[in-house]
């Protein structure tokens, strides 16, 4: 499930970017993130 939620996520952002609506710089902020967020809800 959490496996999911990441992939759907990391699609979204992907999604963004080719919208060009966010930029390089925040989607790796993002993506930190959701790899905390992961973290967090598997311990």
């Amino acid at each position: 499930m959490v496996f999911v939620k990441l992939l759907w996520a990391t699609y979204s952002e992907l999604n963004a970017i080719y919208n060009k609506k966010i930029t390089v710089k925040e989607l790796a902020k993002n993506i930190t993130n959701i790899t905390n967020y992961n973290k967090n809800s598997l311990f």
